[in-house]
Order: C-alpha cells, then structure tokens, then sequence
C-alpha cells in the first residue's frame, strides 16, 4: 500500500508542476491556462515592434522548444493512467503495487524511447533547419 500512495502523491506533484510549466497559475483555481506563458513558448510571441534581429532571436527560441518542454513528466502522468485504464478493463481489479510499478515502467519506457527516436531522426533536424535557416536571412538581412 506504501508504494500505491507514493506513486499516487507522485503523480499528483507532477501534475501539478506539468500545469505550472503549461502557464497555469494554479490547478485549483478553475481558469483556463495561458500557455503564451508556459515555459516553452515564452518569449516566442513575435511583436511588429521587433527588429530583425530580435524575431530571428525569437523563431530559434521557439524552434528549441522542444529542449525546453520537460516530457518524462507526462510520461509518468500517462503511463500510470494507461497501466491502471488497462488492467482494469482487461483483468477488473487493481493491479498490485509490483504490477503497477513495473506496468508503469514498461509503458514510461515505449513512450520515451518513442519520443527520443522522432526528436533525433525528425525534431532536432527541423531545429538545425531552422536555424541554418535564420542564420542565412541573417546574412542577407543585414
């Protein structure tokens, strides 16, 4: 029962913290998040004020967002509501505390390495793209 109750508190901190860094001020209050102000879309917003040298800052910050936005934390969040969606429509009890731990690793892992496998071969390209981008209207901008 120990470890139930600490994986439950676990995965209600990280809700509370993945909320946080979603814009939310707080996941009692009721109101709608503003995600303008999540951590990774901050300072991303262009402005017709900017210069040219500040929007090519702002479309490689917003390129990078993706080494900015903390996913193990959804990962946790998901796999523990899929390992208990699952064992209770496949078996109609609760898993026990082992089955759930190690249910719960077996998914945070697919989704991880899933994740890791597109932002190598297809994220972190399009950023370098991007950026090389950028770098080049840059060169000819100024």
């Amino acid at each position: 029962m120990i470890i139930y109750a600490f994986v439950i508190i676990l995965v209600l901190c990280l809700l509370f913290k993945e909320r946080e860094c979603l814009g939310c001020s707080s996941i009692l209050s009721g109101e709608d998040c503003n995600n303008l102000l999540g951590k990774a879309v901050i300072g991303t917003a262009p402005n017709h004020r900017d210069s040219n040298s500040v929007l090519f800052s702002k479309i490689k910050h917003a390129a990078d967002y993706k080494n900015r936005f903390v996913t193990w934390r959804g990962f946790v969040i998901v796999s523990f509501l899929i390992m208990l969606g699952l064992w209770f429509i496949i078996f109609k009890k609760y898993p026990s505390e082992w089955e759930l731990v190690t249910g719960m690793v077996i998914i945070f892992l697919g989704m991880s390495l899933t994740a890791n496998f597109y932002k190598f071969h297809l994220s972190d390209l399009v950023r370098k793209n991007i950026y090389d981008s950028v770098d080049l209207l840059k060169s000819t901008n100024m």
